[in-house]
């Protein structure tokens, strides 16, 4: 059966990431890959320096190598992330969660 696909604001997203150990997915068997490393776009935050690079995270659970989320992070030019990742989607069970920013009250 496919999983269900629920559309939630950043709120609920990040309430999700946390419920399923994402914070410290090693904690939990999960895997977290780069996914796809690019410069960042016109919307980045203005403090990044030059040579920070934009980053979506794979987070893969390390026995079946099944995606269970992925986040976006900005990292500077020494490898450190600029603040916590950004969830973009997590699965649960038979549930995926999408984010869905025009849900937040200032969307």
């Amino acid at each position: 059966m496919a999983p269900q696909i629920v559309r939630v604001g950043t709120q609920a997203i990040q309430e999700a990431f946390e419920n399923e150990g994402l914070r410290e997915p090693a904690l939990f068997g999960i895997e977290v890959i780069d996914a796809k490393i690019r410069e960042p776009g016109p919307n980045a935050p203005d403090d990044l320096t030059v040579g920070s690079t934009s980053v979506m995270l794979s987070y893969r659970s390390a026995a079946t190598g099944e995606e269970v989320a992925e986040a976006h992070v900005y990292r500077y030019p020494d490898g450190s992330p600029r603040g916590t990742p950004d969830p973009k989607y997590v699965k649960s069970g038979g549930t995926i969660f999408v984010l869905d920013r025009s849900l937040d009250d200032d969307g």
